[in-house]
C-alpha cells in the first residue's frame, strides 16, 4: 500500500467521531491511479448468478462505488482498513484460520454481527498492488486456486461449490458462444 496524500488523518477522525462505525476503508487505486475495486457485495450464490449469468455488474465482484462521501457498504477489502480497537478486541481480531483471502469478509461479518457499520471512505486513496503478497504462492494462471481453502472456510463446502459451479458454467458457456461466432 502507498498513501496518495495525508487524507488518512481525516479517515481516522471519521472513525473516532462515529461510534456506530466498526470498520472503514479507503478507495483503492491501481499503480496507474485508475480505480480498483475495494468494496464487496454479499458473496451469495444468487449474487454470483446475477453477475455471471445475468450480467448485472457489481452484484458479486469487488467494485468501486461511485460516491464522493463516506458510504455504508456490505464489506471492504482488507488491504487497508481502520477498525475501532474495542470492536476489534470484542470479535477477537483477525481470524487466523484464514490464510490469504476471505479474512476481510469474515472481519466484516463479525462487525455486522456487532450491529456496527462498515464504511467506504472515498476521500482517502491508496495505491494497492493487487495480488503482490501472494505471487510466490502460485503461477499467474493458477492464482485463483489460492482462494479455494478460504472460500470453503467462509462459505462452507456446499455454498463454495455452488458458487464455483455458477461462475465456472457461465464462463464455459460464454467460451462456447465465442468459439461459435468465429
Amino acid at each position: 500500500m502507498e498513501l496518495v496524500d495525508n487524507t488518512l488523518v481525516n479517515m481516522v477522525d471519521y472513525l473516532e467521531n462515529n461510534q456506530n462505525v466498526g470498520i472503514i476503508g479507503p478507495r483503492f487505486l491501481n499503480i496507474d491511479l485508475t480505480p480498483q475495486g475495494s468494496v464487496m457485495p454479499p458473496q451469495t450464490p444468487v449474487n454470483a448468478f446475477k453477475e455471471y449469468w445475468l450480467g448485472i455488474a457489481e452484484s458479486y465482484s469487488k467494485y468501486t462505488p461511485n460516491v464522493s462521501k463516506p458510504t455504508q457498504v456490505w464489506a471492504i477489502s482488507g488491504g487497508a482498513v481502520l477498525i475501532n480497537h474495542e470492536y476489534f478486541k470484542t470479535i477477537g481480531g483477525w481470524d487466523e484460520k484464514y490464510f490469504f483471502y476471505y479474512e476481510d469478509l469474515e472481519l466484516c461479518r463479525q462487525i455486522r454481527k456487532l450491529g456496527k457499520k462498515i464504511i467506504y471512505y472515498p476521500m482517502c486513496q491508496v495505491i494497492h498492488r493487487h495480488g503482490a503478497s501472494g505471487t510466490s504462492l502460485a503461477d499467474t494462471s493458477n492464482q485463483w486456486r489460492r482462494l479455494i481453502p478460504s472460500s470453503i472456510l467462509y462459505h462452507g463446502k456446499f455454498i463454495h461449490y455452488l458458487i464455483f459451479l455458477i461462475i465456472w458454467s457461465s464462463q464455459k458457456l460464454k467460451k462456447i458462444f465465442r468459439n461459435k461466432s468465429i
